[in-house]
């Protein structure tokens, strides 16, 4: 077989696509029991591609934001190589394989700048949330805790009579 496979190598991989034209509902269900019986081969295979085609998968990567090389380079340019909101560039941020994130809108896909991973992370966990990013700026500009501002007076004044469910009284005028 393997003599044959050599030979005539060229004839079986055309028969193979003619017949995964021809059948592609079971070709595809084929491919999906392998894949799941294969987990792991499959990421290694992927790994493989992944490092002998860097290039590609940039290329890959920036599509899915509607962007192209050069436009993710002139994007670059216009904010000198640092982050929208830091102004660090990718090596001061320490942001993943050194280069800056593509921000976008989740709702339209529309894309709004580059950011380094921390802030992009950042932004993605309050979801776009303009009301909780303006909380987590007043709470920073306030001092950044709430226990440093807070006076707890205890109700009942002796030691022995501490038992559990004793209400506290809260004051943030200190």
């Amino acid at each position: 077989w393997k003599r044959y496979y050599i030979t005539n190598k060229d004839k079986i991989k055309e028969r193979t696509r003619q017949w995964r034209l021809a059948n592609k509902d079971r070709a595809n269900a084929k491919t999906a029991r392998w894949v799941a019986a294969n987990r792991e081969r499959v990421r290694e295979i992927a790994r493989n591609w992944c490092h002998r085609n860097p290039a590609k998968v940039r290329e890959n990567w920036l599509r899915k934001y509607g962007l192209t090389i050069e436009s993710y380079g002139a994007l670059l340019e216009i904010q000198d190589g640092r982050c929208a909101i830091c102004k660090r560039t990718p090596e001061e941020a320490n942001s993943t394989n050194n280069r800056l994130a593509v921000d976008h809108d989740k709702q339209t896909g529309q894309t709004r700048g580059l950011l380094c991973t921390g802030c992009n992370v950042s932004l993605g966990r309050f979801t776009d949330n303009l009301e909780w990013l303006e909380r987590a700026s007043n709470y920073i500009k306030e001092g950044g805790t709430v226990m440093a501002s807070m006076v707890v007076i205890r109700c009942i004044a002796s030691v022995d009579k501490y038992k559990e469910g004793v209400v506290y009284v809260v004051r943030n005028d200190v």
